[in-house]
């Protein structure tokens, strides 16, 4: 059985859309910290099992030598569209030691492609191929978390469907992890927060006075058999169906407000 990790994340955005103290070289120095510990703890209890003749971590015969691969249960990830875009989801995910079972891809309102100007929400398809590529081989589960306003559902549930219906990612070994073609494993959630932010108050997009409401949609991509075990659907046609981003590239339906979005304000949103 291999070693498994708890969640770890990441930020792939500007330096204003991450936590102060938070920096890539510092996030990639813990994780192969992280790793190296892992595999010393690893191998003591490999040690021990070879001296008593059973896994220690399942009591069961040893018949075979142990993985050496250090799983993650969980990776996270926020970006911004143009990192993703550029290929740095891709170059992350090629980082040789690391293995996750579920990564998820979280997009929040403010990492769309001109949010400030309420354009429309769109999604490219020209990285998908890569990113299933780099895909480690334990990997068993994709999510993609889309964030935007309250008021811009409808455009929300355009791409949500979309990308489940029409997006796959083929991992570095060639399995499949499929969306669920019925929509119906998409999961919805909703959160509140204030519309101050880096000195401005987006006036446009409050539901009430210092308040945004949002919205946000997950749709996750699994094994073909996990799919299937949870009552949904799947387009066998993705098993051997190249990638096609002028196909898979998504544009949502509707109006953009007119307005300026934002007024100044003091840091307490005055």
């Amino acid at each position: 059985m291999p070693a498994l990790l708890r969640e770890h994340t990441w930020w792939l955005t500007s330096f204003d859309r991450h936590p102060d103290d938070y920096t890539y070289s510092q996030a990639q120095w813990k994780l192969e910290m992280s790793m190296m510990y892992a595999r010393w703890a690893q191998k003591r209890l490999q040690q021990q099992g070879q001296e008593s003749g059973v896994r220690p971590e399942c009591g069961e015969p040893m018949t075979s030598a142990p993985s050496d691969m250090i799983e993650i249960h969980e990776l996270r990830v926020f970006a911004q569209m143009y990192r993703i875009e550029e290929g740095e989801l891709e170059i992350l995910l090629r980082l040789p030691y690391l293995h996750p079972r579920r990564l998820t891809l979280t997009i929040r309102h403010a990492d769309w492609w001109f949010w400030e100007d309420d354009e429309q929400l769109r999604f490219e398809a020209d990285w998908l191929e890569n990113v299933g590529q780099a895909l480690s081989s334990s990997t068993r589960e994709v999510v993609i978390e889309l964030e935007t306003l309250s008021r811009k559902k409808a455009q929300l549930d355009h791409v949500a469907a979309h990308i489940a219906r029409n997006w796959f990612f083929r991992r570095r070994d060639g399995v499949v992890l499929f969306g669920d073609v019925s929509g119906n494993s998409n999961e919805l959630s909703t959160w509140r927060g204030a519309s101050s932010w880096a000195g401005q108050r987006w006036v446009r997009d409050e539901t009430s006075p210092g308040t945004i409401d949002y919205c946000i949609i997950a749709v996750p991509f699994r094994l073909r058999n996990m799919v299937e075990k949870r009552g949904g659907e799947i387009d066998s046609r993705f098993h051997t169906m190249p990638y096609t981003p002028h196909q898979m590239r998504v544009t949502a339906p509707g109006e953009r407000l007119a307005e300026q979005g934002w007024v100044a304000c003091d840091m307490e949103g005055r």
